[in-house]
């Protein structure tokens, strides 16, 4: 073979080679992006009995539901049969489904026993911090801390779950109390707890008024909630790694931090770094300035360095001391940026963006200080394309 042939040989084998190579990287490429559907609410493999199939409903949140790196899941169900263990409360349970090595963990457990025994009574609206390692949901049962006395009022409390040292905490407990739950808990279902990336920080609703040391509650007799007899319900920030008084009071009045509005206060929300947590309240005596006139419910954020509560619905030709009109926000939930630079939410308002025309609905945007920056109506949210971007400036 002339030295042309070997290198023509060379050549055409190391065309091969790289054809080779492409398809192996095409077809790795291929099974990374080819859709597939994994059962999560998986009955336990001990107690399949032909079918694997759970014998109850399972559901998961719009929101928070899975961790960042899409391992861990955390669901409710009122299936028996996904643990191998004992479920005789008939309602709703918190489980964690681990996609590493697909097992299932019940949460919402009785405390003291085997870690498959289910609480007294059901639990719900969990959601997971973005790194995995920690659990928050609300539970009516009063079994799933050992040594904790529970009162009157509603029986639905906060729990905190760490993943790693598979452990469970009671967050509503009474001000400098380790055995004592708060003297009420949470009487709505827009109560979802939210928790930061890393955990530290866990923004709660509450109906309690003995979760922080000397806190009252600014609701006089004018008070609608006053009137029809409903609990004052304030917004609440747990800091984990804080070494005394890791509950703070967020929906404030601005006189003082330890007391709440004059209305009652729903869909809290912390940013993932935990800077910020916005919320939704009727009150109308919160943020910088109090006696602010309102007759919906308005969006505020809360500074956790600063601890200053800002009027995020406020009219476009005001400062943030005055409330858009018909700031509805028709109770759903904000959406908050990982820094708290950026909130979202929806709202009916026609004075929130300046030549802003009557709209069913509006998607807006607001940057941390308050100000408003531009609205996105709902027909145009319609019209976009999968996956169009549109930028808030």
């Amino acid at each position: 073979m002339s030295w042309i042939d070997r290198l023509l040989a060379r050549k055409k084998q190391k065309k091969q080679t790289q054809r080779q190579e492409a398809r192996l990287c095409l077809e790795h490429l291929e099974d990374r992006i080819v859709p597939a559907t994994k059962l999560i609410s998986a009955v336990d493999p001990t107690l399949v009995n032909g079918s694997a199939s759970a014998n109850g409903l399972s559901t998961a949140t719009n929101q928070g539901s899975v961790s960042d790196d899409g391992r861990y899941v955390v669901y409710l169900s009122d299936a028996t049969n996904l643990v191998d263990g004992t479920d005789n409360n008939n309602t709703d349970d918190v489980f964690l489904y681990d996609n590493q090595d697909s097992s299932t963990t019940l949460i919402s457990r009785k405390a003291g026993e085997s870690t498959t025994t289910a609480g007294n009574d059901r639990s719900y609206i969990p959601t997971i911090s973005g790194d995995g390692k920690w659990v928050a949901f609300v539970s009516e049962a009063t079994d799933p801390v050992s040594g904790v006395t529970f009162g009157g009022g509603s029986p639905s409390h906060v729990y905190l779950y760490d993943v790693v040292n598979d452990s469970l905490e009671l967050i509503t407990m009474k001000h400098d109390s380790t055995t004592e739950a708060a003297n009420t808990g949470i009487s709505t279902a827009t109560a979802m707890p939210s928790l930061s990336d890393d955990g530290q920080y866990l923004a709660f609703i509450s109906d309690a008024t003995n979760l922080i040391d000397g806190q009252t509650s600014s609701r006089d007799g004018s008070s609608i909630s006053s009137l029809t007899g409903e609990p004052p319900q304030d917004a609440f920030l747990y800091d984990r790694l804080a070494t005394s008084d890791k509950i703070s009071m967020v929906s404030h009045i601005p006189t003082n931090e330890k007391s709440g509005g004059n209305e009652y206060t729903s869909l809290v929300t912390v940013s993932g770094d935990g800077s910020t947590v916005a919320f939704v309240s009727f009150s109308t005596n919160l943020g910088q300035t109090a006696d602010r006139s309102s007759t919906s419910p308005d969006l505020f954020i809360y500074d956790v360095e600063t601890t200053d509560v800002t009027l995020v619905t406020h009219d476009a030709s005001n400062d943030d001391t005055s409330a858009a009109s018909q700031a509805d926000q028709d109770f759903l939930p904000p959406s908050i940026s990982d820094d708290g630079q950026l909130i979202t939410y929806a709202s009916k308002s026609s004075t929130l963006v300046t030549n802003q025309s009557e709209k069913v609905a509006d998607i807006v945007g607001a940057t941390h200080d308050g100000f408003l920056t531009a609205t996105i109506t709902t027909a145009e949210a319609h019209n976009l394309a999968v996956g169009q971007q549109v930028n808030i400036t």
